[in-house]
């Protein structure tokens, strides 16, 4: 059998295109960072899901910290923080299958942790801000797994360090942040708990008027 030319041009498209897979979405619903990071600090992250446990080494000086020093009080900033490649090695474990990252040959993982906007204390104040953050991180490149797209939230604990009051202006002259993961209830499940709550209430209201009207229960005149 002979094929066309545009048919031999469709199979080797086929052959040399094949699709993309589609990540797997994952919610981090706990963990975080073994202790404070920097621009120069790193430390040990953990991360939990439905199924999912992850560990990975976070080099302080191979991931970028911004904003950097110095920290003028008053002013609003983001802390914005990430690893990627061999600065964020590790490994992770899915579905009972576990796969190591971060090499110089096979997966990686970029992640990044970004706070909300917040407004950098004076130096007479409290020097610490708890801060909620997002996490966002994608693990891929392997040849035996699917790749992850990781999601998580959380409080940021951020210590301002070595205020400096010359040369002027005051400020503080640096900071390291802690990134601690916290599973939070979508809103839904806040509504749905409130109107159960205003049902049971509503219930009693009502069973007090009759025993108020009638001195008998719902119970006692469904037993007449």
């Amino acid at each position: 059998m002979r094929l066309t030319l545009p048919a031999l041009c469709l199979v080797g498209v086929m052959y040399a295109s094949p699709a993309a897979a589609t990540p797997i979405g994952i919610e981090i619903t706990s963990g975080g960072t073994s202790r404070p990071v920097n621009q120069t600090t790193g430390a040990t992250l953990n991360l939990f899901g439905d199924d999912f446990v992850l560990t990975a080494a976070l080099f302080g000086s191979g991931g970028f910290f911004a904003p950097a020093p110095f920290y003028l009080p008053g002013a609003t900033i983001a802390v914005f923080a990430g690893w990627s490649g061999i600065d964020a090695p590790g490994s992770y474990t899915y579905l009972g299958q576990t796969v190591t990252f971060g090499g110089f040959n096979g997966p990686g993982m970029t992640l990044n942790f970004l706070s909300d906007p917040f407004v950098v204390p004076p130096l007479d104040g409290s020097p610490t801000a708890e801060v909620p953050f997002t996490l966002t991180a994608k693990i891929q490149g392997s040849s035996t797994s699917e790749p992850l797209d990781l999601h998580g939230t959380g409080t940021m604990m951020f210590s301002f360090t070595g205020a400096l009051l010359v040369p002027p202006p005051p400020k503080w002259g640096n900071g390291t942040a802690q990134f601690t993961i916290e599973q939070t209830p979508e809103p839904a499940a806040f509504i749905t708990i409130a109107a159960a709550l205003g049902g049971l209430g509503l219930m009693s209201r009502r069973r007090f008027r009759s025993w108020l009207i009638t001195g008998e229960t719902d119970e006692t005149i469904g037993s007449d």
